[in-house]
């Protein structure tokens, strides 16, 4: 891999994380609007809709943390490489 292609990849990766935070941020928008359009408190929908967050919020940690790790490991080949030139 060139040095331009390393740094193309960082910023890939990059973006991917921004985008798995935006998704985090539209879910919590969609909640609070579920939740102040509700005329009366149900407990039931309360639960199972913060079941449902919980194991989104899982999964969009696991893929965070990925892209985290691939985001140092182009970040450490990126200082190891020599730019070409």
């Amino acid at each position: 891999m060139t040095h331009g292609e390393i740094i193309q990849l960082y910023f890939e990766r990059s973006n991917a994380l921004q985008s798995l935070w935006t998704l985090y941020v539209v879910v919590i928008g969609g909640m609070l609007a579920f939740s102040s359009l509700r005329k009366q408190p149900d407990p039931v929908t309360t639960a199972l809709v913060t079941v449902l967050f919980g194991f989104f919020a899982y999964k969009n940690l696991g893929a965070i943390h990925d892209i985290t790790v691939q985001r140092f490991a182009a970040l450490q080949a990126i200082h190891q490489s020599k730019p070409a030139g």
